[in-house]
C-alpha cells in the first residue's frame, strides 16, 4: 500500500515578475512626458489641461443680513416658548402604549381602564414628561 498524501516539495524556480508580465503601465500615457498623441505632430506642445473657472461670488451675498435677522427672530421666539414651559405653560402631547392599545380593544369595557393608566405625556417644545 502506497501513501496517497500529498507532500510540498520547494522548487529552485525563481517566481515571475508579476509587474513586469501584467500590463500595468507605472503612469497612464496621458501624464508621460513623451507620449503624444497620434495625430500630432512632434513638433506640436503637448496638450495641457484648461484651469479650473474660479468660483464666482454667490449671487446670495446680500440676503445674509436678512437670515441673520430671521434666525434672530426665532430665537426670540423659541426663548418665549420655553419661558412659558418655565412657568409651567406646557403644550402637552399624550402618547399611548402598545399594552394599554392592546387592552382596549381586547377587553373592552374594562380595558380602557388600561388605555388611560398607559399614557405618556410630554410636552412637544421642551420634551419634558409631564405629569
Amino acid at each position: 500500500m502506497s501513501d496517497s498524501k500529498a507532500t510540498y516539495q520547494p522548487t529552485d524556480q525563481a517566481y515571475p515578475d508579476w509587474q513586469q508580465a501584467s500590463s500595468v503601465q507605472p503612469n497612464p500615457p496621458a501624464y508621460e512626458p513623451s507620449s503624444l498623441p497620434p495625430s500630432l505632430p512632434p513638433s506640436a506642445p503637448a496638450p495641457v489641461a484648461a484651469p479650473a473657472p474660479s468660483p464666482a461670488p454667490a449671487p446670495s451675498q446680500e440676503p445674509k443680513p436678512a437670515m441673520s435677522q430671521a434666525a434672530a427672530i426665532g430665537a426670540q421666539y423659541k426663548d418665549e416658548m420655553f419661558a412659558q414651559c418655565a412657568a409651567g405653560n406646557h403644550q402637552v402631547q399624550k402618547k399611548y402604549g402598545v399594552c394599554g392599545i392592546i387592552c382596549a380593544v381586547l377587553l373592552f369595557p374594562c380595558g380602557l381602564f388600561c388605555l388611560m393608566c398607559d399614557v405618556k405625556k410630554t410636552c412637544t417644545r421642551c420634551g419634558q414628561i409631564v405629569p
